[in-house]
C-alpha cells in the first residue's frame, strides 16, 4: 500500500448495513469503505457477531488497508459515495 494512504479515524459499525466502515485518505481526498461483517467473518471462519468482525478487521488492519486502497483506485463508489466490499471481492482479492 502506498504510504500516502491512512485510516482517517477508527472504523465504526453501521447497523442498517451489518458492516464495519472506515475512512482512508490520500493526499487529497477522503473515501469511505464498507466491508460486510459476512465477509469478514465468513473468510476468518468465526463467529457471525459484530464483535467477531471486529477482531478480524483489527488482527489483520494492514491487509484490509491494503486491499481497500485497490478497491478504491479499480472501483466507483456506490450510488452513497461508499466503496463497499463484499463477500465475493473478499474472498477473490484478500492477501
Amino acid at each position: 500500500m502506498d504510504e500516502n494512504w491512512e485510516m482517517e479515524e477508527d472504523p465504526w459499525w453501521d447497523f442498517n448495513t451489518q458492516c464495519i466502515r472506515f475512512a482512508v485518505e490520500d493526499d487529497e481526498e477522503r473515501y469511505v469503505v464498507s466491508i460486510s461483517q459476512i465477509a469478514l467473518n465468513d473468510y476468518f471462519s468465526t463467529e457471525d457477531t459484530k464483535d467477531a468482525a471486529f477482531d478480524n478487521f483489527n488482527n489483520d488492519i494492514e491487509s484490509i488497508l491494503s486491499l481497500a486502497v485497490e478497491f478504491i483506485e479499480s472501483h466507483e463508489p456506490n450510488d452513497d459515495g461508499i466503496y463497499f466490499i463484499a463477500s465475493e471481492y473478499f474472498e477473490q482479492n484478500y492477501r
